[in-house]
């Protein structure tokens, strides 16, 4: 009897602990300068007004198009606290077989890109993470954080 319960309680308690985030691992953390090949072009760094990204968040949630809350920051005056964050993930079912579609970089920076109506993202730090879900299986997670950007060039029209 006991080894019984034993053995649910090795099923089940990790899969319990892993609901609200998952026990998990972090694995190859880099930082890529630019997302975009560029020989000093002229762009601006797009900030998200942060008193009104509450009300734009929730106005994405219901499905709105609502026009981002950003501001123009010129590079040269730029001094950080913009960073935007994105991710792709993938699901494996017992931890051999993939449910979802693969990871894609390209598809967490675009994710990021579009959504604030940019052009490219730069000062970029990815990182990977798995999280386990007992026997049930495991997420993989490809997260990255960095500056979104909008070039400034001729008859580009700012919002």
């Amino acid at each position: 009897m006991q080894s019984r319960i034993l053995f649910i309680a090795f099923l089940f308690l990790p899969a319990l602990s892993c609901f609200p985030g998952g026990a998990g691992t972090l694995s190859n953390i880099t930082i890529i300068p630019s997302a975009t090949r560029m020989f000093r072009p002229a762009y601006d760094i797009l900030c998200v007004d942060k008193s009104k990204r509450k009300e734009w968040e929730k106005a994405l949630a219901n499905g709105e198009s609502i026009e981002p809350p950003v501001n123009f920051i010129p590079q040269e005056k730029y001094s950080g606290g913009c960073e935007e964050e994105g991710h792709h993930s993938t699901f494996f079912l017992f931890n051999l077989f993939p449910v979802t579609a693969p990871l894609n970089p390209e598809y967490a920076i675009a994710a990021v890109v579009q959504r604030l109506e940019g052009d490219s993202m730069i000062n970029i730090l990815a990182w990977n993470e798995i999280h386990y879900y007992s026997v049930l299986g495991r997420v993989s997670v490809y997260k990255i954080r960095g500056d979104v950007i909008r070039y400034s060039g001729a008859g580009r029209n700012k919002k």
